[in-house]
This record gives structure tokens, sequence and C-alpha cells, in this order.
């Protein structure tokens, strides 16, 4: 279904998006990590009161189409580059990128990666045994796995080794990670790896959400996020932290406000111009209106 919703029109895709960044606006949003695969937003962002920072999103599973999958993610950067929009070239998630792929993204002089990490436990189950519900997926798109050979690890520990270069790297949905696996990007002290929570997308995919139990603890990591159209009825950040609290309503508000501010700012490093309220910033104000600390009723207000 997914895969169906993505097959629009230019002008569909063109009016959501200006309809979709308008209400992120009034909704008080300032800055948007937002993946794309395609150059259809540029003219959007251009002219947007949001600050974008663009993830042209690579696909290519097959080690032979690596270098020309490049190229046309090159290529799509450089339109948004040209039009003073900033972008990066990331891999969609582990299971669509080859490594072969993904070590020359690798090789690319940024600072930011992305990528859709565990979103469900059928991918680490396709990455250790080469079985499960993947199997079935690559067969509807007729898309054949002679040259896969499974690691017997999980996704993340399978392609952990390749990133070697980007300062920040944001996990997107962590659905299927691990206590233990955690820790391990906790003690990684040549990247900054965040944690980026799409509650409402997982709700309509899998009904499941990630281990906060485990990912609160390293709360500084932690940054929010939607997903897309495709799997979210909205994208509104009050409303992800709805979700959250529902889920975990032992999660302080101040955490979860953190969450939504100063550390996707850190994440798209951009900490320096939005995130919080200091001198030279312009971070925006929002009124949420709600009562004893509980959002999931609260409303929300665009004050600046």
């Amino acid at each position: 279904y997914i895969i169906q919703q993505r097959a629009e029109t230019i002008e569909n895709i063109q009016h959501a998006a200006s309809t979709t960044d308008r209400f992120m606006y009034e909704q008080g949003i300032v800055a948007v990590g937002d993946i794309s695969n395609t150059n259809h937003t540029v003219s959007i962002k251009k002219n947007s009161n949001i600050y974008y920072h663009t993830f042209v999103e690579t696909l290519g599973f097959n080690p032979i189409l690596a270098e020309q999958k490049l190229q046309e993610a090159l290529q799509i950067q450089q339109t948004f580059q040209h039009n003073n929009l900033l972008a990066s070239i990331v891999p969609h998630a582990p299971y669509s990128v080859s490594k072969e792929l993904f070590q020359l993204i690798d090789k690319l002089p940024q600072t930011i990666l992305s990528i859709h990490s565990q979103e469900t436990e059928e991918e680490n189950i396709f990455f250790k045994e080469k079985q499960g519900n993947f199997l079935r997926l690559y067969e509807a798109l007729k898309l054949s796995l002679d040259y896969f050979k499974p690691s017997g690890k999980t996704s993340l520990q399978t392609y952990y080794s390749w990133i070697t270069t980007p300062e920040n790297i944001i996990l997107v949905h962590n659905v299927a990670i691990s206590q233990k696996e955690i820790q391990m990007l906790n003690n990684n002290y040549q990247h900054n790896f965040f944690f980026c929570i799409c509650a409402n997308a997982n709700q309509y995919i899998e009904q499941k959400m990630p281990p906060l139990e485990y990912i609160e603890s390293i709360s500084d990591k932690v940054i929010i996020g939607t997903d897309s159209l495709a799997s979210n009825h909205q994208l509104s950040v009050l409303e992800e932290l709805k979700t959250i609290q529902k889920h975990y309503p032992s999660i302080s508000l101040e955490k979860l406000l953190q969450w939504s501010t100063y550390n996707g700012a850190k994440a798209l490093q951009i900490d320096d111009q939005f995130g919080s309220f200091s001198k030279g910033k312009k971070p925006g104000v929002i009124q949420i209106v709600s009562t004893n600390n509980n959002i999931r009723e609260a409303s929300i207000k665009r004050i600046i």
C-alpha cells in the first residue's frame, strides 16, 4: 500500500507538499529534515518560511547499480543546491541499499546522514537469515536476491561499520532496536547517533512503538519525526507527542519538548539558529494549551 501511495502525479505531489508546508508552519514548525527522492519540492522549499535540509534518498540493492544510483542522486542534489537549498545524499534503508552504494555515499563530504532503520523485526530476520516477509516484498517487486547473502546479524549491526564519515547520523523508526544496540551507538564517540521517533507512522504500519523505555535514558539523542503522508494522517509534531505520551505516560513534558525542539536542531546542526531561546536565535514561539502537563488533549497556536 505504501508503495502504491508513492505513485502519484507531480501536480498532486506538489499540491500536497505546498499544503503540508503551510500546515507545518501554522503548527509552529520552523525547521524540517525532509527525505525526498525527487526534485519536485524545490520551488516550495525555496519560497517557504520553514528551514529545510533535504535528504536525497537513494535506493539500489543490486551492487551492480551502485554507481548509477549515486549519479542519479547527485543530479537531484545539485538541483537543490543550485537553488541555495541544503541537500545531503542518504541511503533509504539497509534492505534497499547495497553495501557498495552505502560506501559510495559514505565517501561524500557530508556531515549529516539519515537512514530508515529497524522499522520492523522482519528487517532483522532478513539480514540474519534471509527469511521472512521481506522475501515476499522482493518477489512482488520482481527483484532477484541471488546476490544477497545474510550476515547473521541484525540490519543495524550489519551496516554499522559501513558508515565512517558523517558526524551526525539520524536513525529513523528504531522499532526493532535492542537495548544492547542502543548502548553500542551511545558509546560511539566518532559519530552522534540520533534516534528519530515516528510514533504515528509506526502505529499506522505495525501498531508498534520503539522501545522508549531504553531510548529515553539517552534523552539528548531523541528527536521527533512524522515519516510521510503515505504512512501518517498529518505531519504534526504535537500529534506525535500525544501518541508517545499515550504509550509512555511516564515520559515528562520537559523531555518531550526537548525532543521536538533543541534535539532536532542539534541533529540538523542548526542549534546556533533554532531550537532554544537565546540571543541571536529565531526559534519561533508557540502556545500549547494543556492541563496538568498532559498534552493528549492539547491544542497549539503559533505566536511568532
